[in-house]
């Protein structure tokens, strides 16, 4: 023995780390020490298990190093030094022995009592030499579980890359875009193919490309789950950079699908989600803003939108109204209406829940009327009159006539118009035509 280092750990270090934890900690200073992150596990069949690494090596002072100490030398374990002792600390407390090797030394721990007075025993490193001809460092687990170690290997991208749970889409100078293809459905973030998060709400996985900065200032020494404003804004510079339209199109689908109008992942950033927004299309969104808190507003949102949920198609963004006064400076080209505001244009008074059912159902209503009577119809208005009326393009609709119900009976109104239209006998040689491409648009309406 050359040598033995205390690393002041006692053999009752209670750490939130479970074993896997402590080998994800091990296998991640193994990639950093190497310039293109490979690194080999190998199960050497008698009951241990290595991780090696080429090229760099563990020094004396590694051990030594407390949490403050930057003046390393280019050892990137020695810069996760303390991770490194709360690893070695926990497999060992596991009944998991270790043995660290490199070309000049051999490392392993050992409990010794420091003081008489005390029965806890403390955790040393015995350093000892060694000679071998190349140049890395080997971490040697004996009587080590290989489910630790598989479950140690699913924080890391490449694993998840090569065992097909996941897969890179796209990548550009910020990072990477990654779809998970796991029926679990977590979404997991990544710093530099490190998982230090996940999220089951995210639209994709990610790997920021993090410089050594990044890794000093943002990322804890243990990297455990970091909370999403640690990352948000690597990850905005990532998606601000997409020009992939399949990609831009998911992260629209997931807007315009949301059931409740509330957004969730990625988007609650206002950036990415007017950015989201400025790619889709310049000309022709209008954006509904739903108010917050009134349930009403939301099931009609969800009765209306049943059926329209077509990305290239749709016209109609509805989005919570505490988004409003972000986005409006960021939309461009956007004409964004708020729905309550709208509705305000029919009734000076505060409506109730009939009501805006009613109004919401003229909307959808006369969406239809328009775009399938665009030669005879261009405006409408609603009017205290029982009949329908169309007058230069105008079509007068009774306010009586719509309601909760009605929306299931939109056929017979469509036919009331196209009867109206065709008092004028020009219209007839169409209404044959038109009747039948009424009738194959009711489907959409119920």
């Amino acid at each position: 023995m050359l040598d033995k280092i205390d690393i002041n750990i006692g053999s009752s270090y209670l750490s939130s780390w479970k074993e896997s934890d402590a080998i994800k900690e091990l296998i991640a200073n193994a990639k950093d020490e190497t310039e293109n992150g490979d690194i080999k596990i190998k199960n050497n069949g008698d009951g241990s298990i290595s991780i090696i690494n080429i090229g760099s090596e563990i020094m004396p002072e590694h051990f030594m190093m407390k949490e403050t100490n930057k003046n390393l030398n280019n050892c990137s374990m020695g810069h996760f030094g303390v991770g490194l002792k709360d690893a070695i600390s926990v497999l060992f407390n596991n009944k998991i022995d270790i043995e660290i090797e490199t070309s000049c030394y051999k490392y392993y721990p050992k409990y010794i009592n420091k003081s008489n007075l005390v029965k806890d025993k403390c955790i040393f490193i015995v350093v000892d030499s060694n000679k071998r001809e190349w140049v890395g460092t080997e971490v040697k687990l004996k009587n080590c579980k290989m489910d630790f170690v598989y479950e140690a290997k699913e924080n890391f991208l490449s694993y998840n890359l090569e065992c097909g749970r996941e897969k890179i889409i796209l990548s550009n100078e910020k990072g990477q875009v990654i779809k998970n293809l796991d029926s679990k459905g977590k979404k997991n973030i990544y710093i530099n193919g490190i998982k230090v998060g996940e999220s089951r709400t995210y639209t994709y996985s990610y790997n920021i490309f993090g410089k050594e900065s990044y890794r000093k200032n943002k990322v804890s020494r243990d990297r455990s789950k970091l909370k999403a404003e640690v990352y948000i804004e690597d990850l905005k510079d990532i998606i601000l950079s997409l020009k992939d339209n399949e990609v831009i199109n998911e992260y629209w689908y997931k807007i315009i699908s949301s059931s409740s109008g509330s957004l969730s992942g990625e988007l609650v950033n206002i950036d990415i989600l007017a950015y989201i927004i400025n790619k889709k299309d310049k000309d022709r969104i209008n954006i509904r803003i739903m108010p917050p808190g009134k349930e009403e507003y939301l099931k009609i949102y969800k009765k209306l939108n049943k059926n329209a949920r077509n990305i290239e198609g749709y016209k109609y963004l509805i989005l919570i109204e505490n988004h409003i006064k972000k986005l409006e400076k960021k939309i461009e080209n956007k004409k964004i209406l708020q729905l309550y505001e709208e509705i305000k244009k029919y009734e000076n008074q505060t409506l109730n829940r009939k009501e805006i059912d009613e109004i919401l159902t003229v909307e959808k209503f006369i969406k239809y009327v328009k775009k399938y009577l665009y030669e005879y119809i261009d405006k409408y208005e609603i009017v205290e009159s029982q009949e329908y009326k169309v007058e230069d393009k105008i079509l007068f609709i009774p306010r009586n006539r719509f309601n909760e119900k009605n929306l299931l009976n939109i056929k017979k109104e469509i036919i009331t118009i196209v009867n109206i239209i065709t008092d004028n006998i020009d219209y007839k040689e169409k209404v044959n035509t038109l009747k039948n491409i009424i009738d194959k648009l009711i489907g959409e309406f119920r």
